[in-house]
């Protein structure tokens, strides 16, 4: 009797701790029910410098501590004399590549490209503490094919003078977040979560902290 009073107390805590569908996620909250990990020291890209004064970088995070990695923050970094942030290459910014059914949250900026069209950009959105990811409804998707990794700019320089170099570009000191899904196994539900970043300039982002719903 005591061990099936018993077994009934495990199954009543494990209910409590599972998180149902219209659960919100918090940016800057976590609990048991999720994957959390803190880095430590904070993920700051070590660049590499040629002779020309291009520094490049790139790290990696495993989102839901599986073993695999799931984004790969790339920088580039230009400080070439002649570097004019529109025609000379590589054109400095931040860049996430996207895998295993990883998803980020994004806005979308149409520009004008002549002769009466417009084209588009994607950014990665900046997200404040206390945001409610599943409310957001723009998400940079995924590849068809599982094998081909998807991509997405935090910022970028670029040579199209109507278009922004995004919205991280604008932004010194101060701490915004990152929206990430991940599709769940039965291929129907996400997993919602978030990355924390520190911006000190658009050149030096600090990754701090990262959470998503297990």
């Amino acid at each position: 009797m005591k061990l099936f009073r018993l077994l009934i107390i495990l199954i009543i805590v494990q209910s409590c701790i599972k998180r149902g569908d219209n659960t919100p996620v918090i940016t800057g909250q976590y609990d048991e029910g999720f994957h959390y990990h803190i880095f430590s020291p904070g993920k700051e890209l070590e660049l590499e410098w040629d002779s020309l004064q291009v520094g490049a970088g790139l790290d990696s995070i495993d989102v839901d501590l599986d073993g695999r990695f799931d984004i790969t923050i790339i920088q580039v970094n230009n400080q070439s004399p002649d570097y004019d942030g529109r025609h000379s290459r590589p054109l400095s910014g931040y860049k996430l590549l996207l895998k295993n059914n990883v998803e980020v949250a994004m806005v979308i900026e149409e520009y004008y490209i002549g002769l009466g069209s417009t084209s588009e950009m994607k950014w990665v959105e900046t997200i404040s503490l206390n945001t409610d990811i599943k409310n957001l409804n723009c998400w940079s998707g995924e590849k068809k094919n599982e094998s081909i990794t998807n991509h997405i700019f935090m910022w970028s320089d670029n040579p199209e003078a109507l278009l922004s170099t995004g919205p991280w570009s604008m932004l010194t000191n101060t701490e915004k977040f990152i929206g990430l899904r991940i599709k769940d196994e039965n291929n129907r539900d996400f997993k919602y979560g978030w990355l924390k970043a520190r911006v000190i300039t658009k050149n030096q982002i600090i990754f701090e902290s990262c959470a998503i719903e297990k």
